[in-house]
């Protein structure tokens, strides 16, 4: 469960880091790896320059963890 958390929010930091476009969209999405439900939502922080907050809350019908993570732009 850790480990998918982990490997999805690497995901989401490399696609924020290396995106050509100057604004990355708010979004959020729900999505389903290896018998998890992963909801995330990518929001832009408008206090600091190129600033992202990722939060996930990844859960089966026994566990729930939440996590929160922050990237900037290259």
């Amino acid at each position: 469960m850790l480990s998918t958390a982990k490997k999805y929010i690497e995901d989401e930091k490399y696609r924020i880091q290396n995106s050509k476009y100057e604004l990355i969209e708010n979004k959020i999405e729900k999505n389903y790896i290896n018998g998890y439900e992963i909801s995330s939502r990518v929001e832009q922080i408008l206090d600091y320059y190129q600033c992202y907050e990722i939060n996930i809350e990844i859960k089966n019908e026994f566990k729930k963890l939440r996590f929160n993570s922050y990237v900037t732009r290259k």
